[in-house]
């Protein structure tokens, strides 16, 4: 195993290890209570939207229900899902700290990130969100197409978690990148489209089960 595979697993050892423990602190009944109430109604049949209200796209609460099938129906089920899958946020923000910077830097961003709250495994959502950040950065210096259509799939994915922070990352990313070079429209067109594609799947999903006018 080389050392950065080592520096790799590391990293998500530590951020695995500590939201674990952090996992069993504390509870929110306004927030958490509300969305893991929301997953047992889902478990149980009802759809968002149609059958209860929710602030959230639909993906957040189905989430919820995905832990109680995995690891049954628990406070704690959701948080350990949560726990396994933020881990990798980390180690995505180091890889990407570590093109613009030194291994050490990028080391002290990635656990300053994760140690920034004390229940940051809510935040697992951000897996799709820094993949795509991943990409999309990769994407860009070397102009590679199927790496930007996937990047801005990854954006649209996170949309249907919070509609606000896909849809925040994926225009700050437009406008940076048209700012950049402004001979990257057919970049866009393919990174937009790719977004749009989970957005299109979610006005269906809305219109199929009779969600759209509640």
């Amino acid at each position: 195993m080389n050392k950065n595979k080592f520096l790799l697993i590391l990293l998500y050892s530590i951020i695995l290890a500590k939201s674990l423990f952090a996992s069993h602190i504390g509870f929110s009944i306004l927030d958490e209570g509300e969305y893991l109430h929301i997953g047992l109604r889902i478990l149980r049949g009802d759809i968002p939207y149609r059958d209860f209200f929710s602030y959230l796209p639909p993906l957040y609460s189905y989430w919820n229900t995905l832990a109680f099938k995995i690891f049954g129906i628990d406070v704690y089920s959701v948080r350990l899902l949560n726990s396994i899958v933020f881990s990798f946020v980390p180690v995505l923000i180091f890889l990407i700290a570590s093109r613009f910077s030194n291994k050490l830097i990028a080391i002290t961003v990635a656990l300053a990130f994760a140690f920034m709250e004390v229940n940051m495994e809510r935040l697992y959502y951000h897996i799709f969100t820094f993949s795509g950040l991943l990409l999309f950065i990769l994407a860009l210096k070397k102009l590679k197409y199927k790496q930007l259509f996937f990047s801005g799939l990854l954006f649209g994915i996170t949309a249907l978690f919070r509609l606000d922070i896909g849809l925040f990352f994926f225009t700050g990313l437009s406008i940076g990148a048209l700012i950049h070079n402004l001979k990257m429209p057919k970049l866009i067109i393919v990174f937009s489209s790719a977004f749009a594609i989970p957005i299109l799947f979610l006005s269906a999903w809305l219109i199929k089960n009779n969600a759209v006018s509640q």
